[in-house]
């Protein structure tokens, strides 16, 4: 995240549009396969925990970035410790760090009710034992920084290393 210059300074290194892409890319992957997985074998005490997560997530949509996004972490992460996939969650953590930076200059820019009412779309397929949907439901949230990022790129033009407009060639 940070350029050591030596003899000229510290900076902090742009946003690359095409390493938010492929993070988004991996990520989806590896979470269609652990709601597939919940979704074949619903736990019960899992998809409580998701629900109690939801109303946490609304009472800190409109106040704090910073606990939103670790509320959404932590609705993520408890998919993949419902699914004994933690390790594998961890080893995403470096890849999306690109992602997570552009999450955080989002925030201001969409409705998280949409988020939230999408993690409620994945919670009720898996409960429902729904594999298909529930992957599709997931699928569907993360390729949203698809449509999102020329719009976060134009307002924080100075963050990436290209044009907004160059995104479409990136995925």
């Amino acid at each position: 995240l940070i350029e050591i210059r030596p003899q000229r300074g510290t900076v902090v290194r742009k946003i690359e549009p095409a390493k938010v892409l492929d993070a988004r890319f991996v990520r989806e992957a590896v979470e269609a396969d652990i709601v597939r997985l919940l979704a074949r074998d619903c736990d019960e005490a899992l998809v409580a925990e998701l629900r109690r997560q939801i109303p946490a997530q609304m009472a800190v949509a409109e106040r704090s970035p910073r606990e939103f996004i670790h509320a959404d972490e932590l609705f993520h992460r408890t998919f993949a410790q419902g699914a004994g996939k933690e390790s594998v969650w961890n080893t995403l953590q470096g890849l999306k760090s690109q992602m997570d930076r552009v999450r955080f200059l989002s925030f201001d820019l969409f409705c998280h009710d949409r988020l939230i009412a999408q993690h409620v779309a994945i919670i009720d397929e898996i409960e429902r034992g729904e594999e298909r949907d529930a992957e599709d439901a997931v699928r569907r949230h993360l390729r949203a920084v698809l449509e999102d990022l020329p719009t976060i790129m134009r307002a924080n033009p100075d963050v990436f290393t290209c044009d907004p407009d160059d995104v479409a060639d990136l995925s």
